[in-house]
């Protein structure tokens, strides 16, 4: 499906932001970008539009939260395309594969040290439990993703994995 066609869908996207600002907001503009980019990281372009109607959970975020929420759904996603259960996000250990992750989905659109700056705004989020609709802090948390220190991981995922361990235990 072509992206235009994508973007004229009711979705929490259009609702939140792109009805505020106009169709070709900044907001859009980034959306675009990250359908871009979530190709050549071997994801759908409806991937950015699935993390859009997650992140559309915790209605009260600035626009910045949400981009960085979107995002975090993007990374967590591309980490399960590539075979792992979890991604670390926060600390030391998440600086590299972070890095890795924000340089390919924030590329084109982001601006200067977009990077850097989304990498702050997802650390942000997580540790002021802005998304808290969104993204638990404990294994029993019913939520789409769950944030067990440094990592990130969806919760379905990890209470299979959880599930698996026990059984094979």
């Amino acid at each position: 499906m072509k992206s235009d066609a994508l973007l004229g869908m009711d979705t929490a996207w259009r609702r939140f932001e792109s009805a505020r600002e106009g169709r070709d907001s900044a907001f859009d503009k980034t959306m675009r970008a990250l359908e871009a980019a979530a190709v050549g990281l071997n994801l759908e372009r409806e991937a950015v539009h699935l993390a859009a109607e997650i992140a559309a959970f915790e209605p009260a975020l600035e626009a910045e939260e949400r981009i960085a929420l979107i995002v975090l759904g993007l990374v967590s996603m591309v980490a399960l395309q590539e075979g792992s259960t979890r991604f670390p996000v926060v600390g030391p250990s998440s600086k590299a594969p972070m890095r890795r992750m924000l340089d390919a989905l924030c590329a084109d659109g982001f601006g200067v040290d977009a990077s850097e700056r989304i990498s702050n705004s997802i650390e942000d989020l997580i540790r002021s439990n802005r998304a808290s609709a969104v993204i638990g802090c404990d294994k029993n948390d019913y939520k789409p993703l769950l944030f067990l220190t440094p990592y990130i991981f969806h919760q379905r995922i990890q209470r299979i994995e959880f599930q698996l361990a026990n059984r094979l235990a």
